[in-house]
């Protein structure tokens, strides 16, 4: 790979990741305005629905391929 393409992984990675973490740091104000709102929308809970059961697998591996997905950008970086 190179290294253009390597910087664009971690790029990408990295945007990723951190969407990910505010996305869980918001999720709380998020829901507190939608229960308080008219509104009929149904919510969940985003560390809930990490750990929930995988449609296609039938497993609660969400977190175990986000762990494998920054394992393999940390070891293509490193490469």
């Amino acid at each position: 790979m190179s290294d253009a393409g390597k910087s664009e992984l971690e790029t990408a990675s990295l945007f990723s990741l951190k969407l990910l973490e505010t996305a869980l740091q918001k999720q709380e104000s998020y829901l507190s305005a939608l229960r308080q709102s008219a509104g009929s929308m149904l919510g969940s809970r985003m560390d809930k629905l990490l750990l929930a059961i995988n449609t296609r697998s039938g497993r609660s591996d969400h977190l175990v391929n986000i762990a494998k997905f920054v394992i393999l950008c940390c070891l293509v970086t490193l490469v």
